[in-house]
C-alpha cells in the first residue's frame, strides 16, 4: 500500500500545487523526523542566521517536538507537521502541502540525509522555492525508483559520503555544504521552556529509561529493575523512571519490579522541556538508544547508553573528537552489526533482539561504576 502511495501521490499532489509562485521572500527548514535527530542537529541549527542573516526563517517541525522548538530563537516560526497524517491523510496532507505553496518562500532547506519522499521531500517540493537545497542521502527510507524522482524537486543536492560516519558528522557534513564551518555539540546551557512541574527528589538521582521506538531496541524492563535495586544500595540514588505516556506500561513494571523506597514515575507526565530539565539535574542518566541520551549529552548530564547494532555508528557511539558529554555505550558485538534493524535473527515474542538481549546486567554495572567513581562524591 505504501509503494502505491509513493507513486500516485506524488501526481496528485500536482493538482494542489498548480502554478508559480509569488517569491516573497523567506527561509524554509523541512525538519521531520524523531526528537533525537533533532537534537543531534540542534548545535548547527542555532547558525542558520548567520547564512542567512536578513531573511524570517520558518522551521517545519515534527509535532513529537515542535513545542520544544519554539522555545528556541533560532527561528522566527515554527510550524507543526502531524508526520504520519502526510502519508495516511490525504486531506491533510493537501491542505498542508497547499498552505506551504503559498508561503513564497525563496529557499527551502532540507537537511536530512535518510530522506522519505511522501514526507519532507514533499513539504520542499511544495514550497516551490528558487533555491531548493537537499542532501544527496541515501536510500535507508527510499527506493532508487521515488529517490530519483524526488531527487528532481531540489535545485542543489548536497553531496555525501558513501561510508558509515556518525550522525553528528553527518550534520557537519551537510552544513559546509551550505558554506558554513564545522560546528562542535556543546552543551545547551539552561534549558528553555519553564520550570519542571513534577516533584522532583530534592537528592541526587538517576534518570532510568526503560523504553525505545521498537520493542527489539529494549533492554529487557527485568534488568532495568534489578539495576534499580542495585543502584539505590549501592550509591545512595534516588531512582527516576522517564518515558512517554505510551511507555508507561513499562516504567510501572520496573517499578513493581524493582521494589525501592525511593523511586518516583514521571513516564507520561512531562513535557520535553521538562523531560530535559529532569535530565539535566541528574547525576547520571542510563537507557536505550533514543533521545534520552541525545538529551544527556546536550544538556551535559553523563549517560550510559545501552547499544545494539542495528544503526552501530551512526548515532551511537559519538566521534570522539567532538566536545560535550558523550553517552558511553554497553553493547555485544555480533556479526550482524550494522543490519539497520532488520533483524533476522530468532527471538521472544515481544521480546529484544539478540545483540541487546546480549548487553549483561553486569556489564552495565561495571560501567556504572566506573562513571560513578570519576564523578564528585554525590549526596
Amino acid at each position: 500500500m505504501l509503494e502505491i502511495r509513493d507513486s500516485v501521490f506524488p501526481i496528485l499532489d500536482s493538482f494542489f500545487l498548480y502554478g508559480r509562485q509569488e517569491g516573497k521572500g523567506g527561509v524554509a527548514v523541512v525538519r521531520l523526523d524523531a526528537i533525537g535527530d533533532f537534537i543531534l542537529w540542534l548545535p548547527f541549527a542555532q547558525v542558520y542566521r548567520q547564512l542567512y542573516p536578513d531573511q524570517k526563517i520558518v522551521l517545519f517541525a515534527n509535532e513529537a517536538w515542535a513545542d520544544f522548538a519554539r522555545s528556541f530563537a533560532f527561528w522566527d516560526d515554527v510550524v507543526s507537521v502531524r508526520v504520519d497524517d502526510l502519508v495516511y491523510s490525504p486531506l491533510y496532507r493537501w491542505r498542508m502541502l497547499y498552505n506551504i505553496s503559498k508561503y513564497g518562500f525563496s529557499v527551502a532547506i532540507h537537511p536530512t540525509c535518510s530522506r522519505v519522499l511522501l514526507k519532507g521531500d514533499s513539504l520542499v517540493r511544495a514550497t516551490k522555492a528558487h533555491e531548493r537545497i537537499g542532501s544527496a542521502g541515501d536510500q535507508s527510507n527510499i527506493s532508487a525508483r521515488h529517490k530519483a524522482v524526488s531527487d528532481s524537486w531540489y535545485t542543489r543536492l548536497v553531496p555525501m559520503n558513501l561510508r558509515l560516519i556518525a550522525e553528528l558528522e553527518r550534520n557537519a557534513e551537510f552544513f559546509r555544504g551550505l558554506g558554513g564551518e564545522r560546528q562542535h555539540l556543546l552543551p545547551m546551557g539552561d534549558v528553555p521552556g519553564g520550570e519542571v512541574h513534577v516533584s522532583v527528589p530534592a537528592g541526587a538521582y538517576v534518570v532510568l529509561f526503560p523504553g525505545a521506538s521498537w520493542e527489539g531496541r529494549r533492554w529487557p524492563v527485568s534488568r532495568f529493575a534489578e539495576l534499580a535495586q542495585w543502584l539505590f544500595r549501592s550509591f545512595g540514588l534516588w531512582v527516576v523512571i522517564c518515558g512517554s505516556e505510551n511507555e508507561r506500561h513499562l516504567a510501572e513494571m520496573l517499578v513493581g519490579g524493582a521494589g525501592v523506597p525511593n523511586i518516583s514515575n514521571f513516564a507520561g507526565k512531562t513535557t520535553l522541556a521538562e523531560f530535559a530539565m529532569l535530565i539535566q539535574r541528574a547525576t547520571l542518566l542510563i537507557g536505550n538508544e533514543t533521545s534520552a541520551i541525545h538529551l544527556a549529552s546536550a544538556v551535559g548530564t553523563p549517560s550510559i547508553c545501552l547499544l545494539g547494532g542495528g544503526h552501530f555508528g551512526r548515532f551511537v557511539p559519538y566521534p570522539k573528537d567532538w566536545s560535550g558529554c558523550q553517552p558511553r555505550p554497553v553493547y555485544f558485538v555480533m556479526d550482524c552489526y550494522g543490519c539497520n534493524w532488520r533483524c533476522t535473527k530468532p527471538r521472544a515474542p515481544g521480546g529484544c533482539v539478540p545483540c541487546i538481549d546480549a548487553i549483561s546486567l553486569d556489564a552495565v554495572k561495571r560501567e556504572v561504576s566506573r562513571l560513578m567513581h570519576e564523578l564528585p562524591r554525590v549526596s
